[in-house]
């Protein structure tokens, strides 16, 4: 494996992972014009690639979300033909399917969108999307001694959700929902290069308190859980050779 790439949406989550696998910046003209900020570094043979959906120039905010997604990550394999792709964020959990905060779930069998509404045969199903993931790849055995649950993934575009997209994350069996990984999947898969996802548990979805006062609550947190299950997920994946 020559290549790894990391897709990290927002800042606060990258920096601890660019700490925890010794990355160090570098430039791009290409991601420079559009604010998403770069890092590298090697583990054994694997040269590793960090990339962040930038800042928004207007705003100055993350580009969270499906849309900066898909655009940065379609650049990011152009332009240095990963071997695997990982993705690495915060998510909001269900209590209700075993989540606790701070938990990262390594997203296992396919990542779903809950927020896709298209009633109409064979257009319904490809908006909704089953897109697989590589965490078959991953023993049990290698799971616990990273450190880390499995389950399903749901995507939107919203933080909050409406009682449908609750219905469809019911159907899918989500234990978690971001606003990414399923966009990271489908390219993924667009691609055929191996996918793996992890995602850590910044609020309580259907628990007692507000989802965005628990999600800046819980990020910085959650986001060192992250970076330590990812340091340990992509080092286990070069070192096992499981790509």
């Amino acid at each position: 494996m020559k290549t790894a790439l990391i897709y990290v949406a927002m800042e606060a989550e990258a920096q601890p992972i660019v700490h925890a696998l010794t990355l160090t910046p570098f430039q791009d003209p290409t991601f420079e014009k559009i604010n998403s900020k770069l890092f590298k570094g090697e583990y054994g043979d694997t040269k590793i690639i960090l990339v962040t959906s930038g800042k928004d120039q207007k705003l100055g905010v993350d580009r969270i979300g499906t849309d900066a997604t898909v655009y940065v990550c379609t650049l990011a394999i152009q332009k240095y033909s990963p071997d695997v792709i990982f993705n690495a964020g915060t998510a909001g959990g269900f209590r209700s399917r075993g989540a606790n905060l701070f938990d990262v779930y390594l997203v296992e069998k396919h990542a779903v969108f809950h927020d896709r509404r298209v009633d109409v045969p064979g257009l319904k199903e490809y908006a909704r999307g089953t897109w697989p993931t590589s965490a078959h790849l991953v023993s049990d055995s290698l799971r616990k001694q990273v450190g880390i649950k499995a389950g399903v993934l749901s995507t939107g575009n919203s933080l909050d959700m409406t009682d449908y997209d609750a219905k469809l994350i019911h159907e899918s069996q989500a234990v978690v929902k971001d606003m990414e990984g399923a966009a990271i999947a489908w390219i993924s898969h667009l691609h055929q290069i191996p996918f793996f996802a992890l995602k850590g548990v910044t609020d309580i979805v259907d628990g007692e308190h507000p989802t965005h006062e628990e999600f800046l609550r819980n990020l910085s947190r959650t986001a060192t859980e992250i970076a330590q299950k990812t340091a340990g997920l992509v080092r286990t994946v070069i070192d096992t050779k499981l790509i």
